[in-house]
């Protein structure tokens, strides 16, 4: 147990009022909840969260502190000698933690997220009043949990072999579809040469190559060009004849006949993109 302050007189009223993002303004109150000198510190730290000026814009935020706040010291008012409590020690902290662990179980997330939201203010009110904080919980505030991790949600199933040896084929020929892209693109820029002064008849498909791997990608500057542009649209146009030498048309989008992959099973969604489309 934590060590023992003397006893405290009764305090005032303990709450706030904050506005947030959309116009929202809501009110916390704390008048009700036990240990009135730890919740008035308690509540002064998350006061100086909550706001659409402060950190915690979004009023679902600052409810979930509060509610981890009060959830805090209603325990303490069942486990502990309230008048008393202070901010000497730390086991009360921990018994917190373990409370928590038992009622959501080790691979829930939500001990963690309250012991983070919980230690989070502890460590502003150190910030503000450390020389009211014991060495133990000083120690202590270094670290967010003893017993539990991060904990972690329920993983989505496997694809089935078969669905994922035909994504797998599909994405490996689009990787390959690219390599000769780029690669035919190479040899058709080795063979072409500066469409610069060569006027409309200077911009060939393998000038315009040579163009696009000495001075990159096409752009619409070169309207100006002796009419370079009339030949560009021409030859299919700036996207058609950058696409042989830049990779830009690769893209994580989708799987190239994606048509022929099936459904996720028991969703009837299609199966998320995980391969290369050129």
């Amino acid at each position: 147990m934590p060590l023992e302050p003397e006893v405290v007189p009764a305090v005032g009223p303990v709450m706030f009022t904050a506005r947030f993002s959309g116009g929202v303004e809501r009110c916390y109150d704390f008048c009700a909840l036990a240990c009135p000198r730890l919740v008035r510190h308690l509540a002064r730290s998350l006061a100086g969260l909550a706001g659409v000026e402060s950190r915690q814009k979004f009023v679902g935020t600052t409810d979930s502190y509060a509610s981890t706040l009060t959830e805090f010291v209603t325990y303490l008012a069942k486990t502990a000698d309230t008048q008393r409590v202070g901010f000497g020690g730390s086991d009360f902290l921990d018994s917190f933690e373990t409370s928590l662990v038992a009622r959501y179980g080790d691979s829930s997330t939500s001990p963690y997220l309250q012991m983070q939201q919980l230690v989070k203010l502890l460590r502003l009110v150190q910030a503000e009043h450390a020389d009211r904080l014991g060495t133990a919980m000083q120690a202590r505030l270094g670290f967010t949990t003893v017993q539990v991790g991060q904990g972690r949600g329920r993983p989505l199933d496997a694809y089935p072999d078969a669905l994922f040896e035909t994504i797998q084929a599909a994405a490996l020929a689009d990787v390959r579809a690219t390599r000769d892209r780029m690669l035919a693109g190479e040899r058709l820029a080795a063979g072409g040469r500066d469409p610069a002064g060569g006027g409309w008849h200077g911009w060939t498909q393998e000038n315009a190559a040579w163009y696009v791997a000495h001075h990159g990608p096409l752009t619409g500057a070169l309207r100006a060009e002796h009419g370079a542009m009339d030949k560009i649209t021409d030859l299919g146009g700036i996207g058609r004849l950058k696409q042989p030498l830049l990779p830009h048309g690769v893209r994580c989008a989708g799987v190239r006949g994606a048509a022929d992959v099936p459904d996720r099973p028991g969703t009837g969604s299609r199966v998320p993109a995980v391969g290369l489309t050129a």
